[in-house]
């Protein structure tokens, strides 16, 4: 059941207002709690999805209570209400992102609606036995607005992404990109998705690609000395250059990525299709994975993968023999599947110069 932790001093209004909203609501189960000191009481022990606040209360009033969400508890969606705003409490609101305030006496129509949009858009969950780096490239596709707690042997850190992209991280003593890049190093970490983005001060500047690729080149280096060097790209026996693809019936894109450069050798898609965005994330996720089977295995070599989010697949295929590129068909869920994609992919590749053993 959704719980809803209501912050306010007197007593008489929070038993009218969690009245209010129960009745409204039944499908919420709704606390109280009569200062902000009680609440981070509260919230040690319980989980909640979101939370009212009065601002003014005594022990620990509603800003203070906001500084402590953001450190311990940033997942938390918040909304505030006071008799008293004005320009300087709209002012320092601001500093803790983007914080709805109701003015008191509140509306309870527009409170309980503003409250299931905010919890309607949440997005929660649990992964396990994922890699990050392949997780935040979903996210990213999918312009997903969350907080991601991450732990691994006994480290933990976080994540915060507005509209699919990074904004910061946090992680023991580091911070930033230096906190973001330890923890893309974590193999298969627990990460907990909560709703809303606790952090919206931007204080890592690239984009998130580039902070993949910055992760796995420095995993690269440190890992040379404990497996032999490869060499997988050695050699192609085919000039790469550019090929005219046609794209495939039900196909939403495709194309012949350069594994070296990244550069997109050939390519064809529907418009609208963010094609050369795609490609680039199929470039990291490919080498992400390519450095996790060499960890294990030197001798072996990821031949396929496929991706899936609600707005696109993607069918990512190595080049026959030891061609430097890989080929990506995009496809959307409803128009294709993953047996048709494959026996699609099959068909073009058939028909290019690039299909069969050099």
């Amino acid at each position: 059941m959704t719980k809803i932790l209501i912050v306010e001093d007197d007593a008489a209004q929070a038993r009218v207002l969690s009245r209010a909203i129960a009745l409204r609501r039944p499908d919420y189960l709704v606390l109280t709690s009569p200062n902000g000191l009680e609440a981070t009481r509260l919230l040690r022990e319980e989980d909640v999805d979101l939370i009212l606040t009065d601002l003014q209360m005594p022990e620990m009033n509603g800003l203070e209570l906001l500084a402590w969400l953001l450190e311990h508890r940033p997942g938390v969606a918040v909304f505030t209400m006071t008799a008293y705003g004005n320009e300087q409490t709209i002012h320092q609101l601001s500093t803790y992102g983007p914080v709805a305030c109701f003015t008191k006496p509140v509306d309870v129509e527009t409170v309980v609606t503003r409250m299931a949009e905010s919890l309607q858009r949440d997005v929660r969950g649990h992964v396990r036995n994922l890699s990050l780096p392949g997780f935040l490239q979903l996210i990213e596709i999918e312009r997903v607005t969350c907080t991601l707690n991450v732990e691994h042997d006994g480290r933990r850190g976080t994540l915060f992404v507005h509209a699919g992209e990074l904004l910061d991280a946090r992680s023991e003593h580091l911070a930033g990109e230096a906190a973001a890049m330890a923890m893309l190093a974590w193999p298969n970490p627990s990460i907990t998705i909560s709703g809303n983005c606790a952090e919206l001060t931007r204080s890592i500047n690239k984009p998130l690609n580039f902070v993949i690729m910055d992760a796995l080149r420095l995993q690269d280096e440190n890992a040379r000395g404990r497996y032999p060097s490869q060499q997988p790209f050695a050699s192609f026996g085919k000039e790469l250059e550019a090929t005219a693809i046609v794209i495939p019936p039900n196909a939403a894109g495709i194309a012949i990525v350069d594994l070296t450069s990244g550069a997109i050798l050939s390519h064809g898609h529907r418009a609208g299709v963010p094609l050369a965005e795609l490609s680039s994330m199929a470039l990291a996720i490919l080498r992400l994975e390519e450095h996790t089977v060499a960890t294990y295995d030197a001798s072996e070599q990821v031949e396929e993968l496929a991706l899936t989010t609600p707005s696109y697949c993607e069918l990512i295929r190595r080049l026959p023999g030891d061609a430097p590129a890989f080929v990506l068909m995009v496809y959307r869920p409803d128009e294709c599947n993953m047996v048709m994609a494959r026996l699609e992919l099959d068909r073009v590749l058939s028909e290019t110069p690039w299909g069969s053993e050099p």
